[in-house]
C-alpha cells in the first residue's frame, strides 16, 4: 500500500493537482498554468508529465519545491525556467515554469513508447 502511494497504478492527476495546489497556496504562490500531458510508457511504469507555471517570490518558490519533494508520491521537477521579475508590494516576484513529472505503475507492462 505504501508503494502504491509512491507509484500508483493510475494517473490520479486530480488528487495530485489538489495536493500541489494546496502546497503552492500555503507558501504564497499563484498558479498560472497546470496542464497534464500524455503519458510516456517506459516498461513497467509510465512517466506522467504536467507542464506548470507559478509566480511568487524566490523563497516561496524554493519552499514549494522542497515540499513537493517531500510528497508521498514521486514527483520530479524538470526544465525549470525563472524570469519575468517584477516588484510587487516590496517583493521581487518571479514567474517559474517547468514540467512536474510523476509516475504510474503499468501492470504487466513491458511496452515502451515507439519513436
Amino acid at each position: 500500500e505504501e508503494q502504491k502511494q509512491e507509484l500508483p497504478d493510475n494517473r490520479e492527476i486530480d488528487g495530485l493537482l489538489e495536493q500541489v495546489d494546496n502546497l503552492a497556496r500555503r507558501v504564497g504562490l499563484r498558479w498560472e498554468t497546470f496542464t497534464p500531458m500524455a503519458d510516456e510508457p517506459q516498461g513497467f511504469y509510465a512517466r506522467v508529465p504536467v507542464q506548470f507555471s507559478v509566480s511568487g517570490d524566490y523563497h516561496s518558490i524554493a519552499v514549494f519545491f522542497a515540499k513537493v519533494g517531500n510528497l508521498k508520491r514521486i514527483v520530479n521537477i524538470e526544465d525549470i525556467q525563472m524570469g519575468s521579475a517584477k516588484e510587487e508590494n516590496g517583493k521581487l516576484i518571479l514567474k517559474v515554469s517547468g514540467v512536474a513529472v510523476t509516475y504510474r505503475f503499468i501492470e504487466g507492462g513491458t511496452e515502451k513508447k515507439k519513436g
